[in-house]
């Protein structure tokens, strides 16, 4: 029986005397670390076989499954095992160097090689940066990097270094990653600086690197790596049933409790001979210690009540988990759900995947500030819940790594578990769009439509995805989200035209309703009036009737007055006669009269109806015509609105090809004429497409300024190599201004630190940082040396009325030189007491300039004396003034910016309230490298020591979003252009970055073309040209670039460098698209197609 191994049953049955001084000796679900060996049972002796493995082959993998103990068997086994000198021939005199790929496993390495040296730890930010940048640039410069940092590192000769690599199965996420987003491959990178460290024997470097067993298969990947894991692993066994109690029963007893056997019984019950159970039996161990410390009874061991009170095996850590949860407030609710989203992801066989992220990315995710990330981080791993790293004690800094602390919580805690689903459901649906977004660039596919677009706009609702979210599953984010809010477009453009039709159509529809019903109401007239005529026919029948009897008793009468006046009647025969002939003729007058009035009244009614039928029907053919018009017009509008959606398609189809085409030649490499000219001539079509079809108001697109301002600086170093210079990267042939270089000197290169326009934009004036000063033609480049001493030149500003030249210094002095005759002596001002002058700048009625120092005072100069105008509590590097010359607003290392009113000399400096979209006061911890204001003077901007540039609007008293960023390091200067169209930044990350102040939320120019290392690589100042065509910077490397604001005449320039012809067929297919679908244009007008005869 071992040393650990502990009979808990014979131990006696006594209480303990001051339960308060009990430590809880068990990890929960994080590994044990080094300082708890003493609290590791259960896998005794396994640690020599480990040992022996190490020793010889200078290299071990320790495979298990997920929760086997892999880690901890590493920190509580093999670790004190070393610094024991168990290992004779290497000693005890061990450097233990622990780090994970993570997101970066090269920049991971250097930095745990770093994170125990002194030296190290004594230096500012800025130089832990510096010194971890060299050490991460050593690493990737040859595959012996590690073994020279080790080298540089050691501190002393016969120190033996360990370099565990625990978590080794993320360097396959990363690899994947890797290959979707660039086209270095520094996974094999990482793998072979192991590799190699092992093969060496220069120094004592051994490797050991714990990973998952179901990710064995992955190593193929790398054929040398797995040689060696064939040659030298171990596989860590399961642990039998007695090892697990002595796991139980061992920290128990160490850390002075009890444990009653039934319970002991109960536990190893439930584990079972699952090892990914082990983790869970941690946690539930220490959560049943805690229950038990505050609620057990006098004598009491731990037993199964307590056991029970926590949720056994089963719910402990879903319990535990959902406690934490719940102390939250909603909004700290939703920063979790989205913290938790962004630390896990799903695995190629639908396993949940760690995946550690620095606390800076979880904010910009979630869109909140730091501090509130750190308050829900650490609800989760307060003393007693270690459910999240690093544990509790450790400061949580922008770039410190966040991650769950065992696999096992994305298997047991339910609302993780559906957070997981959710979030796996939500980048499948991105990588989708992604990947019609980027077939749709490419001519090869349509926009979505209906249901995926629904289910795509759901998803949009949904999940809000941010710009740092979707760079983490494809980078083309913001390609992505324009192609989706083209397809909502196009399709809701479609429904609109489609409901014109629809209405047009019911319109018509109740037209012919009408017109049916009016028609109906005449037939239905018609009828009645039928009807009513023959009521009065039947009427009159029986009137003729009556009339015929009446007529035969007449008759009758007449026949009996016929006998009785037959005798009088023949006497007057001959005058009946007569009177019967007049008759019959005045009857046949009656009758021709009656038909003739009828006749007459007939073609009366016949008149009147054709009448009342033509004005119909002229009724009826203006409506029609109306109708008519109505139709030729909406159709028109149709076809007109139909026509402008195609017009807008195809101009975001060609701007989208314009910028790919401007990142294509930007990759180009113009290591030949051939290619050099090809690089131009794509770029330069893209500029053309980009000018054919870009929006109204969008003259800047940084891929496009880009792509031709590396085309024509290849074209100019390509033919400075064909004239048999070096090759000078552009160096004063395209836009650099600087002097040459005594090579006898002892500095080659000579930072320049400041650089301005005179007011008529013909010359510059240049501060270095020897202390000279120098004067340049702007057209000729011609230089002449104004002055020159012994002292850092930091600042150089020219009067408005440019009779003063103002120059500060290292020295508490400012020299002032009369810029109209410019060899007279300088005149010194002083007045600052610091050492250092930050910076100056002329007031703009020529009566002075006001300066600021190291010694935290503002000064007033008049050009002999100064005064004092404010003492800073914090130190101010850089100052504006705003137009009116009424505010002075300096920024301060406190993360503040001041606001001094110039009107009230004495008063105290007002500070800027920068608050977050819910209204929370953002916090400023970073210093403020610099301020400007905008040539109106409505907007300031400021840029921080973390590379973040704000814009405020002075009149609305609120930032302008967004917030500008990309630079990851210092703003040294900002300025705006003389119209305020552009605002420029710099920083001391050898970049240049330029918005469109009318289309911010737009990707910015971004100028990279700054080489050297550290401060070489530095940008210090920028500064427009009064008329705003171009603009200048000082850098590091010694030299003045010169660059204009648009790339107009760049492009225009390309065609007379070209001597090779115009794309290829085949060029324009591989570089633009299909001819058939793209037709091909001559880019550079009269030049044959390159691999023809010029």
């Amino acid at each position: 029986m071992s040393d650990k191994e502990i009979d808990v049953q014979d131990q006696e049955v006594q209480d303990i005397v001051d339960i308060t001084q009990l430590i809880n000796p068990f990890p929960g679900l994080r590994p044990f670390g080094i300082e708890e060996s003493h609290l590791f049972f259960g896998r005794e002796g396994q640690s020599d076989e480990v040992l022996v493995k190490l020793s010889e082959n200078k290299f071990v993998a320790i495979l298990g499954a997920s929760g086997s103990g892999k880690s901890s068997l590493m920190y509580c086994g093999l670790i004190p095992t070393l610094y024991g000198g168990f290992m004779t021939e290497a000693g005890s005199n061990w450097r233990i160097v622990v780090t994970r790929p993570g997101g970066g496993p090269i920049d991971n390495l250097a930095e745990a090689l770093l994170i125990k040296d002194k030296e190290y730890s004594n230096l500012g930010a800025e130089d832990k940066l510096i010194r971890k940048t060299i050490i991460s640039t050593v690493l990737r410069s040859s595959s012996l990097g590690l073994v020279e940092v080790v080298r540089q590192l050691k501190t002393d000769d016969f120190q033996n270094v360990l370099i565990l690599v625990d978590q080794f199965e993320e360097l396959f996420r990363y690899r994947k990653l890797e290959s979707a987003t660039s086209d270095l491959d520094e996974s094999s990178a990482f793998v072979n600086l192991l590799l190699e460290a092992i093969h060496q024997y220069d120094e004592p470097v051994y490797i050991a690197l714990t990973m998952r067993s179901d990710f064995i298969g992955e190593c193929a990947q790398f054929p040398d790596l797995t040689q060696m894991i064939n040659d030298s692993h171990y596989l860590i066994p399961q642990m039998t049933r007695d090892q697990k109690r002595t796991a139980i029963e061992g920290p128990v007893a160490v850390g002075g409790g009890k444990i009653a056997p039934r319970l002991t019984q109960q536990l190893l019950n439930d584990v079972g001979d699952n090892p990914d159970q082990l983790p869970i039996l941690q946690h539930a161990l220490m959560r049943t210690w805690s229950y038990w410390t505050d609620n057990r009874k006098i004598g009491e061991p731990i037993d199964l009540r307590h056991y029970n009170s926590i949720g056994t095996l089963r719910e402990a850590l879903s319990m535990h988990a959902n406690e934490a949860y719940d102390s939250l407030s909603k909004r700290e609710k939703e920063i979790c759900e989205v913290m938790f989203k962004a630390l896990t992801e799903r695995g190629s066989e639908n396993q949940g995947i760690r995946r550690p992220t620095k606390m800076a990315t979880i904010a910009a995710i979630a869109g909140v500030n730091e501090e509130e990330v750190a308050r829900v981080v650490g609800r989760f791993r307060e003393p007693g819940r270690s459910l999240l790293m690093p544990p509790y004690g450790v400061n949580l800094e922008s770039d410190t790594v966040i991650d769950i602390s065992h696999e096992s919580l994305m298997r047991i805690w339910v609302r993780l578990k559906r957070w997981l689903q959710e979030e796996s459901k939500a980048a499948e649906m991105y990588l989708k769009l992604s990947e019609a977004a980027e077939r749709y660039q490419e001519g090869k596919a349509g926009l979505w439509q209906m249901p995926d677009l629904q289910l795509a706009l759901n998803w949009r609702e949904e999940n809000r995805p941010t710009l740092v979210w979707g760079q983490r599953y494809n980078p083309a984010f913001e390609r992505t989200m324009v192609f989706l809010e083209t397809s909502e477009k196009a399709y809701l453009t479609e429904q609109r035209n489609k409901e014109i039709l629809q209405r047009r159509q019911v319109k018509r529809m109740r037209i012919t309703a009408i017109v049916l019903a009016i028609a109906t109401l005449i037939t239905l007239t018609l009828v009645i009036f039928a009807f009513i005529k023959a009521n009065d026919a039947e009427k009159e029948k029986q009137a003729a009737d009556e009339a015929r009897i009446e007529a035969e008793k007449l008759r009758d009468n007449a026949v009996i007055l016929q006998k009785n006046a037959e005798e009088s009647a023949a006497e007057a025969l001959r005058e009946k006669a007569n009177a019967d002939r007049a008759r019959e003729d005045a009857e046949k007058n009656l009758i021709i009269a009656n038909q003739q009035t009828e006749l007459a009244n007939q073609r009366q009614r016949e008149a009147m109806e054709a009448q009342q039928r033509a004005e119909d029907a002229q009724k009826d053919a203006q409506e029609q015509a109306r109708i008519a018009r109505e139709q030729e017009q909406a159709a028109k509008d149709a076809e007109a609105l139909a026509q402008l959606e195609r017009d807008n398609a195809e101009r975001l189809r060609y701007q989208a090809i314009a910028q790919s085409m401007a990142i294509k030649a930007k990759n180009i490499l113009p290591d030949d004429q051939d290619q050099a000219e090809l690089k131009a001539i794509v770029a330069r079509q893209a500029y053309l497409f980009y000018q054919d079809y870009k929006e109204e108001g969008r003259d800047y697109n940084g891929d496009i300024y880009a792509g031709i301002y590396n085309a024509l600086q290849g074209l100019y170093e390509r033919e400075a190599v064909n004239n048999g210079l070096e090759s000078t990267k552009g160096d004063s042939i395209f836009n650099h201004y600087h002097k040459p270089v005594d090579p006898n000197s002892e500095n080659t290169i000579v930072a320049v630190r400041s650089v301005v326009y005179s007011r008529d934009g013909k010359s510059l004036y240049s501060a270095n940082a020897d202390g000279e000063v120098i004067k340049w033609d702007v057209d000729t480049r011609a230089w002449s040396q104004i002055f020159q001493n012994d002292d850092i030149a930091r600042v150089v500003n020219i009067s408005p009325n440019e009779q003063y030249l103002a120059l500060g210094t290292d020295e508490n002095n400012i020299l002032l030189f009369n810029a109209r005759n410019i060899d007279q002596e300088p005149t010194k001002i002083s007045g600052h007491q610091g050492g250092k002058v930050f910076d100056l700048l002329f007031l703009p009625d020529n009566s002075g300039f006001i300066s600021v120092g190291a010694d935290n005072r503002i000064l007033r100069s008049d050009f002999r004396t100064s005064a004092e105008l404010a003492r800073s509590a914090v130190r101010i590097k850089k100052i504006a003034l705003s137009n009116d010359a009424k505010t002075l607003v300096g920024g301060g290392v406190d993360g503040n910016v001041y606001l001094w009113d110039l009107t009230d000399i004495g008063s105290e400096p007002t500070t800027l309230i920068n608050k977050d979209q819910s209204g929370n006061t953002r916090n400023r911890s970073r210093a403020i490298e610099s301020v400007k204001f905008s040539n109106s003077g409505r907007y300031l901007a400021y840029g921080s020591e973390d590379g973040r540039l704000v814009i405020w609007d002075m009149e609305e008293d609120n930032q302008v979003q967004p917030t500008l960023t990309g630079f990851r390091a210092p703003i040294t200067d900002i300025e705006f252009s003389p119209d305020d169209r552009l605002i420029l930044g710099t920083s001391t990350n050898s970049q240049v970055r330029v918005w469109d102040m009318n289309n911010l939320f737009d990707l910015p120019i971004v100028l990279e073309d700054y080489p050297g290392t550290r401060a070489q690589g530095w940008v210090y100042d920028a500064d427009f040209s009064p008329d705003g065509a171009h603009f200048v910077t000082a850098a590091g490397d010694g030299n003045i670039r010169r660059y204009p604001t648009k790339a107009d005449d760049m492009a225009e320039e390309i065609c007379s460098h070209i001597t090779l012809g115009n794309m290829s067929a085949n060029e324009w297919r591989q570089y633009v698209g299909d001819p058939e679908d793209i037709k091909y244009v001559e880019t550079c007008e009269g030049l044959p197609q390159r691999g023809s005869e010029l």
